[in-house]
């Protein structure tokens, strides 16, 4: 079988052979055939046709840029001269002053004096009456009253302070709030607050006067005195210290009645 097929195989390949061997022998013939009639002078006409190929040649675009125009330079002003202002000339015209008229002289009339009545005589007190007249008012040692005696000093403000608190709000420290808070403490006799204590001098922070005020208001105890009476204390708050720093003013004071200090 193997044979039989290479054997057709075989034949195939030779039928191509001979097949395209003949199809250029007769191309070759044809070809050969044409160029024999040309020498032999058999002419041919071959038509030639022209074209005549336009060209068209682009002109360059020029872009006219417009002349600037030329602006006229502004006329010159014409300086006005001022108006000149006519100075009126003031003539000064002296009137001679009249004589100045003296009124007449008007007589005062003289009023009568008043007659006294006969029979009674006033007499006009002298100095020395004067004087002794005044020391005639009754003194209260002559009406047998005593004079009250006079409060004994109460000293130093320290001294009349049982227990006087004071810590340093932490918030406040921790925010480094510093100052010097100054209060007057009014007291009643027995040593409590009469009213709230008064600032004399603020820190400049509200909430550090606050704090002040209600630490003395709350927390201190007063010694008793004879009367009502008065403290001067300056709180001092130093991030340096821990604890603010306390400093009585002066003596303690008596308040008088009125209203005052005694």
């Amino acid at each position: 079988m193997g044979r039989k097929l290479r054997s057709q195989e075989n034949l195939r390949s030779f039928y191509s052979f001979l097949l395209a061997s003949g199809l250029h022998l007769l191309f070759f013939l044809l070809n050969w055939g044409a160029q024999w009639g040309v020498e032999a002078g058999d002419s041919r006409i071959i038509p030639v046709y022209s074209r005549v190929v336009v060209v068209e040649e682009k002109k360059p675009v020029f872009t006219e840029t417009p002349a600037p125009v030329k602006k006229d330079p502004p006329a010159p002003e014409k300086e006005i001269p001022p108006e000149r202002e006519a100075k009126a000339e003031v003539a000064e015209v002296v009137q001679e002053q009249p004589a100045p008229r003296h009124a007449p002289p008007v007589e005062k009339e003289e009023r009568p004096s008043p007659v006294e009545p006969p029979g009674e005589e006033t007499e006009t007190p002298t100095h020395e009456e004067e004087l002794t007249g005044e020391d005639l008012d009754p003194t209260p040692e002559e009406e047998g009253v005593e004079a009250e005696p006079a409060l004994p000093p109460l000293g130093e403000g320290r001294g009349m302070v049982a227990s006087y608190p004071m810590t340093y709000h932490k918030d406040l420290q921790h925010e480094r709030v510093e100052g010097r808070v100054r209060l007057e403490v009014f007291l009643a006799a027995d040593g409590k607050p009469l009213t709230e204590p008064v600032i004399l001098r603020s820190s400049g922070d509200e909430r550090l006067d606050e704090h002040c005020l209600k630490t003395v208001t709350s927390y201190w105890r007063f010694e008793p005195a004879p009367g009502p009476y008065k403290i001067t204390v300056e709180v001092i708050f130093s991030q340096q210290e821990p604890r603010p720093k306390i400093e009585f003013l002066g003596d303690a004071v008596y308040l008088s009645p009125e209203g005052g200090d005694s």
